[in-house]
């Protein structure tokens, strides 16, 4: 499933952990890897722009345990860190690869999958 990343700085006066970046992984290496880099790359953002951005969190997307050992794993890793924290662990749920190959949002995909239902929990959780 293709990514998009945004950065969405902290307003003046607004709550900390409302507004930020949450991350798609995988429960692989180069997920792993990848988390890294972004951190870096968030990491210089602020501190050339004088702004601060919440990381909010990470969501394991697509995952299957039947998939070995090694999913599985990468997945207990994604867990057992403090920072940023797994807000969501989705299953690799045909609806969003349908999505996703359609190129079309999940949300208007399959509205009542649930995948869309774990987005809009976490929407809500948020927005509190």
């Amino acid at each position: 499933m293709d990514t998009a990343l945004y950065y969405v700085r902290r307003r003046e006066g607004e709550l900390k952990d409302r507004s930020g970046v949450i991350t798609p992984v995988w429960a692989n290496r180069a997920s792993h890897r990848a988390v890294r880099l972004l951190k870096a790359q968030k990491d210089d953002l602020c501190k050339k722009g004088r702004i601060q951005v919440d990381y909010l969190g990470l969501i394991i997307n697509a995952y299957d345990s039947r998939r070995g050992k090694l999913v599985q794993e990468n997945k207990d890793e994604w867990e057992k860190s403090s920072s940023p924290p797994v807000l969501a662990v989705i299953g690799d749920l045909k609806e969003g690869r349908e999505a996703a190959d359609g190129e079309t949002p999940l949300l208007v995909y399959a509205p009542d999958s649930e995948h869309a239902q774990v987005m809009r929990d976490l929407a809500k959780e948020l927005a509190v």
